[in-house]
């Protein structure tokens, strides 16, 4: 099933998700509090959305150029 390799690497894989995830959902209420208070619930959640599909692309993107290298 899985080499004595890759099972040794697992805990590394299951840290940076779980260290990623963490990161994204407090980053998603540090966007908020650096937006006008004026501004509509919903228009907050759209731009934060935004803003996390952008750097998702980016963590994509540098994966597959790390992986190149």
């Amino acid at each position: 099933m899985c080499s004595k390799r890759m099972l040794k690497f697992v805990p590394v894989i299951i840290y940076s998700a779980i260290s990623l995830a963490i990161f994204q959902g407090s980053f998603f209420l540090l966007f908020e509090l650096g937006m006008d208070p004026a501004t509509k619930k919903d228009e907050k959640t759209k731009r934060d959305t935004l803003a996390m599909i952008g750097l998702g692309i980016g963590e994509t993107l540098g994966g597959i150029m790390n992986g190149k290298l």
